[in-house]
């Protein structure tokens, strides 16, 4: 029969050891349930899910996301981290870098690993350099200049000119009386 205190030491050697364990797991718990949360904060995560950063081990891709504070930019997508030949833009579907986060990446198949040289996407490079923009519409003709201005006033309005003289009474025709007498 065991000795008395054995049991009991067993028992707590036992809590202990779930003790521990739990705080492990939950420890680790946001480690795990983050891979699902990183997947998107780059274009197609979702698609390899955590073998994205996470295919080999800890992979190059993995530490330039982290170092980016897990923000795509456009030097992380025009990198290529695993030294295979092809961006981490072009392997994950955002060969132009244009991607942001909750829209649609330019490719959405065939997406490789840019944390694994062995994982390579068939797509070559695009061109990526934007469209010229279209030709701006003529522009109308300007409107005439206005008159210069005049560096005078206008005179003043001249004032009424008199009336014309009224013609001089026409001479009387000879009385046919003959004249008074005169005193």
């Amino acid at each position: 029969s065991p000795s008395p205190g054995a049991t009991e030491t067993v028992c707590v050697c036992l809590l202990l050891l779930v003790l521990i364990s739990s705080m492990l797991l939950l420890a680790g718990a946001p480690h795990f349930l983050a891979y699902s949360y990183y997947q998107n904060d780059i274009p197609n995560g979702h698609i390899n899910g955590k073998d994205t950063g996470h295919c080999c081990g800890s992979t190059s891709f993995r530490w330039a996301l982290y170092n980016t504070d897990r923000q795509w930019t456009k030097e992380l997508c025009e990198a290529d981290a695993d030294g295979d030949g092809q961006s981490n833009g072009l392997e994950l579907g955002d060969p132009c870098c244009r991607w942001t986060r909750g829209t649609t990446p330019q490719f959405d198949f065939d997406i490789s690993l840019p944390g694994s040289a062995g994982s390579m996407t068939g797509r070559t490079m695009p061109s990526c350099n934007p469209s010229p923009p279209p030709s701006p519409a003529p522009l109308p003709p300007p409107p005439p200049p206005p008159p210069p201005p005049n560096p005078l006033p206008p005179p003043p309005p001249s004032p009424p000119s008199p009336p014309p003289p009224s013609p001089s009474p026409a001479p009387l025709p000879p009385s046919p009386f003959p004249p008074p007498p005169s005193p």
